[in-house]
């Protein structure tokens, strides 16, 4: 896919599923509901090939700019992720996708940038349940699936991937978030395998806080990890003029990585009610603070 403009979609802008030697290339996504881009269920390379390639995209003014349930074996450079609700989001959360739980893809050289648009007020998801999608103006943007607005990356539930030499600013809540997802919410009961997720997942080189043009415009918190998994890794990120910020404060040095098989249960408790989130249902669940925009950090 090259050369196309993908915007208003109810759900998607651009979509392919369970997909291999895939190229995106110069796409612009806007506007869409669920995600500006969503390569879903990607080709199993094992961490050795890398079957679709994403380079040139600009996605701005979704819900997500890119996501990846089972997002598997993709390489995302020299892109763009910026004014959506949160910016990109590899994953094992949702159902019905085969290849989970996710795992090698590869991240470089992107902008992710002032993700803190939102679409999950009152008064717009009212407006949601309320208009049918034929009927509302295309600008108004509907959300289909929950997001913690002011975010990054968004990585719940992954293994094995690596984020290098990215520009990662002023996202309000966080730069790069990571959980583990219990293998039971994909619908995997084996006990063997609940605390399957996340694992081997390498953060090097990264700058934070920093827009292209020189200016400070720092996250809410550069990286934000519930403390669990093994060989997780940090090395080399900076944060110009200033220091990373982190939850926890002091995070595993590559390549060493972490040696936690339990995640922080207060952190858990935290996110627990948002993944209730339903547009017809349960549009704002008690005790989620994912759809309220954070403060803007100070500079």
């Amino acid at each position: 896919m090259r050369k196309l403009v993908t915007p208003y979609g109810q759900n998607y802008g651009v979509l392919s599923f369970a997909s291999d030697h895939g190229l995106y290339d110069f796409i612009e996504a806007y506007g869409n509901g669920d995600s500006g881009i969503y390569p879903g269920s990607g080709p199993e390379g094992h961490c050795k090939r890398f079957g679709i390639e994403i380079r040139n995209v600009n996605s701005h003014d979704n819900v997500l700019g890119y996501s990846g349930t089972a997002g598997n074996g993709t390489w995302t450079r020299n892109s763009r992720f910026h004014h959506n609700n949160a910016g990109i989001s590899d994953d094992s959360f949702a159902t019905g996708h085969p290849g989970m739980p996710q795992d090698c893809s590869k991240w470089t050289a992107n902008q992710v940038y002032s993700n803190n648009e939102n679409f999950f007020t009152q008064e717009r998801q009212d407006y949601c349940r309320s208009t049918p999608f034929e009927k509302r103006p295309k600008e108004i943007v509907c959300p289909q699936f929950q997001v913690p607005v002011g975010s990054g990356f968004i990585l719940y539930g992954v293994n094995a991937n690596l984020i290098q030499d990215n520009a990662i600013y002023d996202n309000w809540r966080s730069g790069v978030r990571l959980f583990g997802v219990p293998a039971a919410v994909r619908g995997e009961n084996d006990p063997a395998k609940q605390n399957d997720t996340s694992h081997g997942n390498k953060f090097l080189g990264n700058e934070m806080g920093l827009s292209s043009g020189g200016s400070r415009l720092p996250n809410g918190e550069d990286f934000f990890w519930d403390e669990q998994g093994i060989d997780n890794c940090w090395l080399g990120n900076e944060a110009p003029g200033a220091r990373i910020t982190s939850d926890p404060p002091t995070l595993p040095r590559c390549p060493d990585g972490s040696k936690s098989p339990v995640a922080n249960v207060a952190k858990l408790a935290q996110e627990a009610p948002c993944a209730t989130w339903d547009a017809e249902t349960n549009p704002r669940p008690p005790g989620c603070t994912w759809f309220d925009t954070p403060p803007k950090p100070d500079q």
